[in-house]
């Protein structure tokens, strides 16, 4: 016994009952890519798109992928659009972004 005293509070029925949920990522090969501005713009790109809520992207120039976190759980089909609008999101920034599976 160290001297302390610990108390277990009850938890909330809601906290226990809710599913842990894996944090979710879409991953992208990004082709076009020569210096850390482009890796920046494919960020910035990928977070200003709007179209999935983006939580953190990591581009790595070497190899040529972008991974998208996501900050919220999201259904498959709207995922899939959302992928999609990325996609096109960085395509626009002068980039081809293909979805890798």
């Amino acid at each position: 016994d160290a001297g302390f005293e610990a108390t277990v509070k009850p938890m909330k029925a809601s906290v226990l009952k809710e599913p842990t949920r894996r944090p979710q990522t879409l991953d992208f090969e990004v082709l076009g890519m020569m210096c850390g501005s482009c890796a920046t713009t494919v960020e910035r790109a990928a977070k200003a798109a709007g179209a999935v809520p983006v939580e953190k992207v990591d581009v790595n120039l070497l190899a040529e992928t972008a991974t998208v976190l996501l900050s919220e759980h999201m259904e498959p089909e709207a995922l899939e659009a959302g992928a999609k609008a990325l996609a096109e999101a960085i395509e626009d920034a002068g980039f081809e972004a293909t979805l890798r599976p």
